[in-house]
């Protein structure tokens, strides 16, 4: 079974990436091993969502985190808002990623497109919500945050890459690296 990504003595260090609807989050974790896609649009029940809804969000998206894993998580302002509240204490590191607000037709574009391909309430919702207000929620994103933030500058990105040297950038502030395949000490 897969726990995370690496070791460091017994000390792992996962990572929380809130990223803006359309980046490329359920790909991103289909493909690579210890990335969670942790879906927002699972946290409704009978159709509602608890008005609460995003404090259990979080606090799995950080337990997850400290366990090593990499946790895409939406970029609704409440659950940045939310994930600000915890300490990270050196156990995971948060970063923002989003296009940057000069990519607006281009970004609706490829939402309106992800819609077409798939008619889910989920992609027409994500489509509807970029054309009226992407450049607000990308400024929002960006600003009185306390996390790191990646404007994607190009529709011509590797999300994978971007955000496994994000990982090992991190990892680096950390001792030695321990792949968790190998056993130390034995």
């Amino acid at each position: 079974m897969e726990r995370s990504i690496m070791s460091t003595n017994n000390r792992i260090k996962g990572m929380i990436v809130i990223g803006y609807q359309g980046i490329g989050k359920s790909t991103c974790a289909s493909k690579m091993p210890g990335f969670i896609d942790f879906e927002s649009s699972n946290f409704k029940f009978d159709g509602k969502r608890d008005d609460n809804w995003y404090i259990i969000y979080c606090r799995v998206a950080v337990s997850l985190a400290r366990q090593g894993y990499i946790v895409m998580v939406s970029s609704h302002e409440c659950v940045r808002s939310e994930l600000q509240k915890y300490d990270p204490d050196g156990e995971y590191t948060v970063v923002v990623i989003c296009p940057h607000y000069t990519l607006k037709d281009k970004w609706v574009y490829r939402l309106y497109s992800r819609y077409v391909r798939d008619r889910s309430d989920k992609n027409y919702a994500a489509w509807k919500n970029a054309e009226a207000n992407f450049v607000p929620s990308i400024l929002s994103m960006s600003q009185g945050i306390v996390f790191s933030t990646i404007f994607l500058n190009s529709m011509d990105y590797d999300l994978d890459k971007l955000v496994m040297s994000l990982y090992q950038a991190n990892q680096s502030k950390t001792r030695r690296l321990v792949p968790l395949d190998r056993e130390e000490g034995c």
